[in-house]
């Protein structure tokens, strides 16, 4: 795997992940192993931490109008593709954020957190594992 990368750039998604039923058993266990190489490729970045926020803003208000972004966590980290065995990988801005709904009568919902990376250098936006439509996450 190839991945332009600066030192101290997290890289997501990398390690042991293990799910816990709600009972309380183990679930799956997931062992990930990364070899970074570095590919030789140094270009400018073009976004920074305040145009990748715009770009998320943007990207939800298209979808989402009437939704209010609260964002939870904000990094430069590498993010590697699901089910990928080699990628090559660009840094970006890593939001971990949720959407807030208001209603006329005052209710107030908010939707289950959402993660979305704005590449550093093409400012490509892209929902990063995505909860499937109707499904309940497990």
């Amino acid at each position: 795997m190839g991945v332009m990368a600066k030192p101290g750039d997290a890289l997501l998604d990398a390690g042991v992940r293990v799910g816990v039923h709600r009972s309380g058993r183990v679930s799956s266990l997931r062992v990930t192993e990364v070899d970074v190489t570095p590919v030789g490729v140094k270009g400018p970045l073009l976004v920074d931490r305040e145009a990748a926020r715009q770009a998320l803003l943007d990207y939800e208000a298209a979808r989402n109008p009437r939704a209010t972004v609260v964002v939870d966590q904000e990094r430069q980290a590498l993010v590697l593709p699901e089910q990928a065995a080699s990628a090559r990988v660009e840094p970006a801005v890593v939001f971990n954020y949720s959407l807030r709904f208001t209603y006329g009568d005052g209710t107030t919902s908010v939707s289950r957190q959402k993660m979305l990376a704005v590449g550093v250098s093409t400012g490509t936006v892209r929902q990063v594992f995505p909860v499937p439509a109707g499904g309940d996450g497990t």
